[in-house]
């Protein structure tokens, strides 16, 4: 794993774990996190990258990769479900721009990855 990779992947652990830290803390404040079903697996698909980014960061296993392009495919899905305009879920898909980043860092050793 290159150093690149490393400094990559401890940025965005950093900012997935600080945001899902803020949406659960503001949603326990505002009393709102159990309203809707939606908000309970937006927080189980930040899990999910999560423990995708740890699994690869740690492990070098290619599954940590699989589950944060899971993640991200998932929140696209539950933009849609939820109601949001196609160009807000579009943001969401966003998340298929680290994925890439991720990726070409990881392209050249590839093979490294279990």
């Amino acid at each position: 794993m290159t150093r690149l990779l490393q400094v990559w992947l401890g940025f965005r652990l950093y900012v997935t774990c600080n945001y899902l830290y803020d949406m659960v803390s503001k949603a326990i404040v505002l009393r709102i996190f159990w309203t809707s079903p939606f908000n309970i697996v937006i927080a189980i698909v930040y899990v999910l990258d999560i423990i995708g980014m740890a699994v690869l960061f740690a492990k070098h296993k290619k599954i940590g990769f699989y589950l944060m392009l899971a993640s991200s495919a998932l929140a696209f899905v539950i933009a849609l479900c939820m109601g949001e305009h196609s160009l807000i879920a579009l943001g969401r898909a966003i998340g298929v721009v680290p994925m890439t980043i991720t990726y070409l860092l990881m392209a050249k050793r590839w093979n490294e990855f279990s």
